[in-house]
């Protein structure tokens, strides 16, 4: 192997890493936005009590936003043990990573969709 094939190697990988680092940064800010949901829903919910009309809306919101943190937290421990071992990421957790991946999606989409419908009969 040559120098510059060496080279472009170390660019290769050093390039999938920061991909990596990308990947894993976008599920760590899903996470901290669905917490944030899950507090701001909480204290609403403890505050007005007696006075909300949909709680279903609400309730579903929190399951929504705790399956997109679950399938964020599969995805980013998947991705720091790649990340540290400097391997190409195996086809099972691909698919593993592919599967969580919607599920924080639909979490985050589903959980949005709740809380505005909670928000839309209580205002």
């Amino acid at each position: 192997m040559s120098k510059t094939e060496k080279e472009k190697t170390k660019v290769d990988i050093d390039l999938y890493r920061d991909s990596c680092k990308l990947f894993f940064d976008f599920y760590k800010h899903s996470t901290t936005i669905s917490i944030g949901a899950i507090v701001l829903l909480v204290s609403v919910f403890t505050k007005l009590e007696g006075a909300i009309k949909e709680r279903e809306f609400l309730l579903n919101a929190i399951i929504m936003f705790i399956v997109a943190i679950a399938g964020s937290m599969i995805v980013m421990f998947i991705y720091a043990a790649h990340i540290q071992g400097r391997k190409e990421i195996q086809n099972t957790c691909r698919n593993i990573i592919a599967v969580a991946s919607m599920f924080v999606g639909c979490g985050l989409l589903g959980g949005l969709v709740a809380l505005y419908l909670f928000a839309k009969s209580n205002i």
